[in-house]
């Protein structure tokens, strides 16, 4: 699967609830994680800080694929 730069960028916003309402983050995520992983709000955003230093480096990348 390949992605633009522009997708990229999107899914990068997409993990970064803070700049705007973070009612989803903060909320509902922890929320539905809590009843399919029984896992707690602290575990879910070191889930989100995770995604966004992966997505961070991967964006820097010159090549965007993903298998």
């Amino acid at each position: 699967m390949k992605f633009t730069k522009k997708e990229m960028y999107l899914l990068e916003y997409c993990f970064d609830m803070n700049s705007g309402d973070n009612y989803v983050r903060n909320e509902m995520f922890p929320e539905w994680f809590k009843q399919d992983f029984n896992i707690s709000k602290k575990e879910v955003e070191q889930i989100f800080k995770s995604l966004e230093k992966k997505f961070n480096n991967f964006n820097k990348e010159e090549v965007w694929v993903i298998k």
